[in-house]
This record gives structure tokens, sequence and C-alpha cells, in this order.
């Protein structure tokens, strides 16, 4: 039987086609994106269709036998993204059951089209007597006015109930950036007429750039001049982009080309929006009130009010609605994880509304609904503008597959006035752990592609990573043992992050919302919460004396705290993040101090002091990386090329950066540190795949017809 069914041309099964010798993936003609291990899943599964496959069998055969890789989570995503392209669901399946403990059944009729012997022809049936032809015909007859007056009275109900009635069914399709670049994460806007899309990508030099292309198109063309640029957002008329760069808010017309600063933006990494009288409301700080600037430049003035200064408040990713005057923004309460809102504001000042609480990140308005992230799910919910209320109930537009920026409390989609949206999901990442030498060649890959935060063990015998084993923006932490060649989950929270080891590779410590936990790798004793209640940033390091740096933004950047194992004091080190202590633990690398631009640059600092802090960095840089010497130390630059320089902690100096080699890390500031040195001075990077790019996700008929007004 199976020699029979690998012989076949094509599977067939309800509205999709599979292409036995490629693994394409058709539904109603039309190719559907599937990567590599979800296709050959799949035409495992359809080989023996009706028979369950093992999950060993799977995984050997998905998998060569020298490849490192945690099999029940890369089974895991391969059998989700397959799910996805199928429209199938693990609970109540169509195609694919799960046995537990034993494997997979494709559950679905199979139809197989050979390629050299063409199927049976069905066995004629002699035909029935004309006698009995006219009642039967008769009755089809009946049958079918019968049916007609059903569909009709059915069609009557489902206008005459509205739209509320009728559920959203969205149809996706993927978008991929210029050949060679990758998608900026959160740098992407959809234009208010939904025609075009403004992004942000990175090529092969590492620089951040920004491109425009037409949805209707495949080609995008780049924009002069936006060196750097991040969030992009459009005018009301799709005919100017807004973005930020190097500390300043500027604009550029497409049908010049001419790039025009408008004012200053210091830390603009919360957002702007564009009204229809030419004013722009924008976040030049990340904690403080949003501002107001018109779009010919001039001095900005707060639009919103703080209530009390230096409280850890922010107010970010503000969004006009269609009036022009009032416009959405995000409260980030810093200090309260648990105390994030959205409020509608008004250009006039005046006081603002609450929405919703307990829910952070950027809003939008389109096509008569809010849309929003949240839990990594993306939600719409119909929405007066007239009356700034929301009605209904929230529908989710897709899975728990929302990427969101960790930082700043981002989702990453952009929808228009008319509701043409794009999201970025974290089923499409084809970033992974990737091992490089000095010189940047490539000699090695850790198998998956959800992992964060890689912290090589002291005795570099372990790596530990924040894993999001379901692919649904929950991370736990997880310790990979090279000398044997397992994984193991140290966590199950979901919300556990920046791993760091203690000096005899026995213990991590980790963070979470609002506290900083250690837990014995070993599982010997269970995890134990060493400080709690401020807003925790992570990138702890622990020294061989038993200190611990970490990161927490309090009063207006983030600053450094250091915490004693031994008699579990607390006490500042100075503003800044990213801190990581020498071998020695006579020294601290940190990025600071962070309140202007060009400000992100690194330092080093005698620990516990005293003495002046040295300048490493000429411009700006990040995840600062200790070599095992203490006498080099590695960091990010801005256009993400992994950089060195020589330390003489005896002449307290630096020698100028040298360049090691172009990365493709996936972020190179503001989202921890993603990469880890050996002793032997390879690197394990988190970086994306020089052949290979993630897509965005263009969604259609998401929305329900609109109810005419009363």
């Amino acid at each position: 039987m199976q020699e029979t069914a690998k012989s076949a041309r094509v599977f067939r099964f309800g509205v999709f086609e599979v292409e036995a010798a490629t693994g394409e993936l058709r539904k109603q003609g039309l190719r559907i994106r599937l990567q590599e291990q979800p296709s050959q899943l799949l035409l495992m599964l359809l080989e023996r269709a009706g028979e369950v496959v093992g999950r060993e069998e799977i995984c050997r055969k998905l998998w060569p036998p020298e490849t490192f890789v945690d099999f029940d989570q890369s089974l895991g995503t391969a059998l989700r993204k397959l799910r996805q392209a199928l429209s199938d669901d693990a609970e109540t399946p169509h195609y694919i059951e799960t046995i537990p403990k034993h494997g997979f059944r494709f559950v679905a009729p199979v139809e197989r089209i050979f390629a050299a012997n063409p199927p049976p022809v069905p066995e004629t049936k002699p035909e029935p007597h004309m006698a009995l032809r006219v009642p039967i015909l008769w009755w089809a007859f009946a049958a079918t006015c019968v049916f007609s007056l059903f569909l009709g009275w059915r069609m009557y109900r489902r206008q005459a109930v509205g739209g509320d009635q009728q559920s959203l069914q969205p149809t996706r399709s993927s978008i991929l950036p210029p050949s060679s670049w990758h998608f900026e994460h959160s740098s992407f806007s959809v234009s208010p007429d939904g025609a075009r899309l403004a992004f942000v990508a990175f090529g092969p030099e590492g620089n951040d750039k920004l491109w425009v292309r037409a949805l209707s198109a495949s080609n995008a063309a780049q924009i002069n001049g936006t060196e750097g640029a991040l969030l992009p957002f459009w005018s009301p008329d799709s005919r100017r982009i807004g973005f930020f760069a190097a500390g300043k808010l500027a604009i550029v017309d497409l049908d010049s080309g001419a790039v025009r600063v408008i004012c200053d933006a210091p830390f603009g990494r919360g957002g702007g929006t564009w009204g229809r009288d030419g004013t722009i409301v924008f976040s030049p700080f990340v904690d403080g009130p949003l501002y107001r600037v018109p779009d010919r430049g001039g001095a900005a003035v707060p639009v919103t009010r703080i209530a009390e200064t230096g409280s850890g408040r922010g107010h970010m990713w503000p969004s006009f609605l269609p009036d022009g005057r009032h416009f959405l923004y995000s409260e980030e309460r810093l200090n309260d994880p648990q105390g994030e809102s959205i409020y509608v504001g008004s250009l006039d000042g005046s006081s603002p509304k609450l929405i919703a609480s307990k829910t952070a990140g950027n809003t939008e308005y389109g096509a008569g609904y809010l849309v929003y992230g949240h839990d990594h799910i993306l939600w719409a919910q119909p929405f007066d503008p007239r009356w700034l209320e929301l009605s209904g109930s929230p529908t989710a537009l897709t899975s728990q597959e929302l990427e969101q920026e960790r930082s700043f409390s981002h989702a990453e989609f952009s929808v228009s006035a008319n509701g043409v949206l794009v999201f970025q999901s974290l089923l499409d990442s084809s970033a992974r752990l990737a091992w490089f030498d000095i010189a940047g060649k490539e000699i090695g890959q850790i198998g998956g592609t959800a992992y964060l935060d890689p912290r090589l063990s002291p005795d570099g015998h372990y790596l530990a990573v924040a894993s999001d084993d379901e692919r649904n923006g929950k991370s736990v932490i997880r310790v990979l043992d090279f000398t044997r060649g397992i994984s193991s989950r140290l966590t199950d929270g979901g919300n556990e992050s920046s791993p760091a080891w203690s000096p005899d590779s026995k213990r991590i410590m980790y963070r979470t919302i609002d506290a900083l936990t250690q837990i014995p790798v070993d599982g010997s004793g269970p995890a134990q919460v060493l400080l709690k209640g401020e807003s925790y940033l992570g990138h702890m390091d622990w020294s061989v004396d038993g200190h611990v740096v970490f990161t927490v933004f309090s009063g207006d950047a983030p600053s450094l705290k250091v915490y004693s194992t031994a008699d579990r004091q607390v006490v500042p080190f100075g503003i800044g993040a990213e801190a990581r202590f020498s071998p020695d633990g006579k020294w601290i690398a940190y990025v600071g101090p962070l309140i202007g631009p060009g400000s992100d640059a690194i330092f080093i600092a005698p620990f516990p002091g005293p003495g002046g802090h040295i300048r490493v960095s000429g411009g700006g840089g990040a995840q600062p990386a200790w070599a095992h010497d203490g006498r080099r130390l590695f960091y990010v630059a801005p256009d993400r090329k992994l950089m060195v320089v020589d330390f003489d902690p005896r002449a307290k100096s630096v020698s100028a950066p040298r360049v090691l080699f172009q990365s493709r890390i996936i972020a190179p500031n503001f989202s921890g540190t993603q990469y880890a040195v050996s002793r032997d001075d390879h690197f394990l990077i988190n970086s994306f795949p020089g052949n290979s790019s993630s897509p965005l996700t263009l969604i259609t008929g998401w929305k329900a017809p609109a109810e005419k007004p009363k």
C-alpha cells in the first residue's frame, strides 16, 4: 500500500491538493506557503492516511541524527504551522488527529491521482425502469423547491439580524521583503487608503532603511536618506511618511523624495500619528506625555498630561481616529505591569476617556473596529468613533501567534482606515541560533526557532534560553545539555526571560513580569523569588563573588542595581542597562546613559568603585559581552556589526573599536542580549539566515458588513 501511495502524483483532500514530488500545497488552485518541515510532515501523513505515524519515526525523518534539536518543541512547531495552513483544529480535527503518546493520523479521505495508470472507472449500474424514474424526478423537483425556500428564508434572516451575527473569516497571504533584506521588528505601516505598505528592512550591510511597496505589486522601492529609520506612519492623504531616526522625527514626501526633519525625538520608540489638519502626535520619550507638532515643523508641546511626574507612567502609541481631533493612546505604568490602559485623547487637551483597562500597547481604528493585540492574539471589536465607545464582543483574527515586541509593549500589526490589515506572525519567524567563528563564518546550528536570550554556562556545558515552546509568545526557561544532546524545561509560567547563570553553573536566575527568581538547574529544589516589586527589565549577570547586577525602569530612564547574595542588600549602581561583569568581577560593562540621541554607547566602570567610567564605543552600541580572558569586550553596533575592543585594566583604557564581522542578529538593541560567547571565541547568535526571510501576513475578509446608521 505504501509503495502505491508514493507513486501518486497528487494527493487531493477537501479543497486541498499536494504535489507529491515537491510537497507544494494548493487550496482551490492557489498556492499556500508551507515551510520544509511542515511540508514533509504533511507528505508523511498523506502517504499513510488512516494509519498512526509514530512521533519517533517523524522526528527521524524530519531531523537528521546529527542535528541537535528539542524534538518535542520542533515537532509541535511544525504541526502547528501545518494545522494553521489547513485551518485545522487540534480539538476537533478535520484532517490531522493526535493520538496521545503515540503519534498522529490523517483522518480525512484522500484521493490519489497517479502519474501512469488512471484511476479505475466507477462501476456502471443498470438504469432504473421508466416507471420508477418519474416519481423519483418529481420528488427531486419538490425537494429542490423546499430547499430553495429554506435558503431564501435563511438569507432573509441573516440580513434581518445585521452584521453582529456574522462571523469573521479572514483569508491570509504572505508579503515577502526585498531579496536579501529582512523586515525590522515593529516597523511597518499600511497607508490610510489601504493601497501601500511602508516598512523598515535591513540588508546585507545591516543598516535599517525605509521602503514602500504597493500591495498590488511584487516590488518595493527604497527611500533614500532614511538610514536608521524606525516606526513609519502615514499622512492622511497617503502621500507622505513620518518616521524616527537618530533622535529626530522626520517626514519624507513620496512624490519628490525630499526628507525633512521636523523636531527632536530623543527616544522616539513610542510611535507617531498624523492628523487631517497637519498635526503630528508622537512620543519623544518612553515615559512622559505625548507631544504635538505641526508637520511643517516647529516647537513640540505636550498634548497629554501625566498626573505624577516621575511616577513611571508613559504615554505611547498614538493613533488618530477619523475625526482628526481625537486619538487613541496607551498609558504604560512601568512600575505596575497590570496597570496599562487604552485612552482616547484630544488635540484640545480635554480630559481623556478610558476605553479599556489592563490592555497595553498600540490600538488602531479601521473600518468600524478597534484592532489591538492581547495575549499574543490579534483582536477586533466594534467601535463607534462618534460616541467613543466599544460595543459587542471582540473577535479573534489570529491564533495565539501575534509577534509582540517585548521592550515597549508593541503588537506587530497595522490596519488602514478601510480595513486592510498586516501583521507579523510568530509562526513565520525564521530566526534561529547559529554558531559563528571569529571571522563570521557559520559553523553550526542549534535546532529550533523559538529561542531568545541565549546564555552559556560558565563551565561551557550548558545553554540556557527563554523558549517559546508553544509558539504563542509565552516563554519559559529551558536548558540544553551539550554533553548529552538533550534539553529540559525548568519553568512553566509563560512569562520567564533573561536567564543568567550562577558562577558554579548550578543555578539560574531569570526575570518574570515583576520579580527576579532563581532555580536549581538539576531540579533539586523549587524556584525561589529573590526580589519583587519593581519594573524589572532583566539583563542580569552574576559575578564570581555573588553579586547580581540587573536593570529596572524607575524615574526617567533604565537604571542599574546590584543585589548581594551574601547579605541580600540592593544598592544602586547608575543609569544604564544590559550590564555584564568582567570574569574577575572587578568591572561592569553596560549600555548608557540612554537619555538622549547617541547616548546608547558602551561604557566600562570599576566595581564596586570608585573610579571614572570609560567610554568604549564611538557611536551607538548595545549587548556588551566579555571574552573569557577579560581583556576584550564585544558589542553590537547599530548596523548589526559585531565589534571588539581591547581592554587594559591596569591602564584603565580601551583600544579603538574593530569590526569582527557583519551579523544578521535579530535586533541590534532594545532586545536583551541575543548572542553568547564561548571559551574558544565562537559566537552563538540569534540571527536570521542569509537565504530566507520571515514574511509579513496580509489579512483580508476579516470585516463583518457594517450596520446601517439608524
